[in-house]
């Protein structure tokens, strides 16, 4: 009974052939779009890393002030500008650290004073175990807060 029903058949017709193929192109080529496209998103670094990387940079420029040296470096401000008190209370912009991907936003610090007592009982330097307390807090005297604000193409950290 098979062999009845197979009798007339001797392969696959070059019609069915071509479609099975145009059919198989159409599947490989929407997955292989796909998975490009994906690989391309995860290997460009996205917006608010670089919003990260400089707040790290502006934070690890702003240290070199605490005890600043005598060169002209630190006469000129983090961005080479007319503010030469960086850590002075109040606002600073610092617009020349904004990620080169930024085509409009804006980099400010603000500092101001810390209060202490709040910081008691925590600990400051973990590897030696210091902590702030009643007793040590006049080694902090001056101690300052810096709050950074960050705005990239829309994107606010």
């Amino acid at each position: 009974m098979i062999k009845v029903f197979l009798k007339g058949e001797k392969g696959v017709t070059l019609l069915e052939g071509l479609i099975a193929i145009g059919l198989l192109a159409i599947v490989s080529v929407s997955t292989f779009s796909v998975i490009v496209s994906i690989s391309r998103r995860g290997s460009q670094p996205d917006i608010r890393e670089d919003m990260f990387l400089a707040l790290e940079r502006a934070q690890s420029e702003l240290q070199k002030y605490v005890f600043p040296g005598t060169d002209s470096v630190y006469q000129q401000g983090l961005c080479n500008n007319s503010d030469t008190t960086p850590l002075a209370e109040g606002s600073h912009t610092i617009n020349c650290l904004l990620p080169y991907k930024c085509n409009s936003g804006s980099f400010t610090y603000t500092v101001s004073n810390t209060d202490l007592e709040q910081f008691i009982g925590q600990v400051t330097y973990p590897a030696e175990n210091r902590t702030i307390s009643d007793e040590n807090k006049s080694d902090y005297y001056g101690a300052k807060t810096i709050t950074f604000n960050i705005t990239c193409n829309g994107v606010t950290l």
